[in-house]
């Protein structure tokens, strides 16, 4: 099969790989289509660790399903998702459907073999069933790109009603913006410095964009709201996560979602004083996914807009390449096998 293998800090390569044989408990998928994110690039870059190299990476991934065990209840021909935060069902988190937290976790693409290649084996478990209205691309990326926000937003415990700023219009975070209006959600302020970012915002249902290049988002949305009821941060970068304190009002919430490395240095006052809370999100549980794939079934939500570009597994690099000098300006390009 064909496969993009990871060697070490930025080699990546096409490379012919044997087709990997299931063992007992593991299903054999053919996929049909891989997301490209953000957090791939991020451990590609050596920001974050590979438990393993050489290493296919790719944690978005659809297929269908070509060998299953005859006790599984798939079957040859199955339109399946992969959901990559791979859990161990027995552990105290798993128990409480607190997945994402599980204490044995492996996640598929960083501490396995991953989806940029034509077959990719994985637990049952591993897998959930893609509804035939739903398209190999937008099921790939429901994996990661959707079901992150999706999760992001259910445990920020978002009322209708209430105000919305989302920081980072990029591949994850522009999806927050439909789910947020699907939830209820009063006004939505999108912030990017990307325009092309911004007017999918608005396509999506944001009220007010704002690109900081061109204008300051803390006088805005103090201006437009008064402080948000709840601010989203899907950069990782310490000014943005500062400005999403700024704009959140007083008994408000800030959610972070952006992957990084960095300390911080918190500005207790304006927390202590006007009671806000700071939520941490991590990837997303099963029954998330389960339940994204339901409202997309039943076109409660539409991601159409959110697959900039389709390729080949041979231009994966360069894509790559893109992103990593920072002269991609999509917002999520699928492969497509």
């Amino acid at each position: 099969m064909k496969a993009i293998v990871y060697a070490g800090l930025l080699r990546l390569s096409v490379e012919d790989t044997p087709v990997p044989e299931p063992k007992p408990g593991q299903v054999l998928v053919r996929l049909k289509s891989a997301g490209i994110c953000g957090s791939d690039v991020n451990y590609i870059k050596g920001e974050f660790q590979y438990s393993k190299i050489p290493i296919i990476p790719g944690h978005e991934g659809a297929g269908v399903v070509e060998i299953a065990e005859d006790s599984s209840e798939l079957r040859e021909g199955d339109r399946v998702v992969i959901n990559y935060v791979s859990s161990c069902g027995e552990c105290e988190y798993c128990k409480i459907r607190r997945d994402n937290l599980c204490n044995n976790v492996e996640l598929i693409g960083f501490d396995r073999d991953g989806t940029w290649a034509e077959y990719i084996i994985v637990s049952e478990k591993s897998l959930m069933k893609l509804p035939d209205n739903i398209s190999f691309e937008e099921g790939a990326i429901s994996g990661c790109a959707l079901v992150t926000p999706f999760h992001a937003i259910k445990i920020s415990r978002l009322s209708p009603g209430e105000s919305v700023a989302i920081i980072g219009l990029g591949g994850v975070g522009i999806n927050a913006v439909p789910i947020a209006r699907m939830m209820g959600a009063s006004k939505i302020i999108g912030v990017d410095i990307h325009s092309p970012k911004l007017e999918v915002a608005r396509k999506y249902g944001a009220d007010l964009v704002v690109n900081p290049l061109e204008t300051d988002p803390v006088e805005v949305v103090k201006e437009e709201t008064g402080g948000v009821d709840v601010s989203f941060e899907f950069v990782g970068s310490i000014n943005t996560i500062l400005q999403a304190l700024k704009i959140t009002k007083k008994g408000g919430r800030v959610v972070l979602v952006g992957l990084t490395r960095s300390s911080l240095t918190l500005p207790l006052p304006d927390l202590l004083f006007n009671e806000k809370t700071i939520i941490t999100s991590i990837d997303h549980t099963r029954e998330d996914l389960k339940e994204l794939l339901g409202l997309m079934e039943r076109r409660a939500l539409n991601f159409q807009n959110s697959i900039s570009g389709v390729v080949d597994i041979a231009q994966v690099p360069k894509i790559i390449d893109e992103m990593v000098s920072g002269r991609y300006s999509g917002l999520r390009t699928v492969i497509r096998f």
